[in-house]
């Protein structure tokens, strides 16, 4: 028997960054934030609450090129959550 030790299980891989690609919220968020590890600020989380919409808009790093091209769409999905939140902040 051997008694050397099971090599332990590697940490969980860290969760990709997300990057909000809507409108830019006064004393919230910029229009392209990066959030490490997806974790938002408070005031992102609380803002979000209040209009759902956000959620749609902070997406992950690796779609970025996809969704920004899409918010430039006039009939693009994100560019319809784009407006509704731009008029829910105005």
């Amino acid at each position: 028997m051997s008694t050397k030790k099971k090599a332990q299980a590697s940490p969980e891989e860290k969760a990709e960054a997300m990057v909000y690609l809507g409108p830019s919220i006064d004393k919230v968020v910029n229009h392209g934030t990066v959030f490490e590890g997806g974790i938002l600020t408070a005031a992102l989380e609380q803002k979000a609450t209040e209009i759902p919409a956000i959620r749609g808009l902070i997406v992950p790093t690796s779609r970025y090129a996809e969704v920004a091209r899409d918010v430039t769409l006039p009939e693009g999905r994100y560019r319809i959550l784009y407006d509704t939140v731009s008029k829910a902040v105005q």
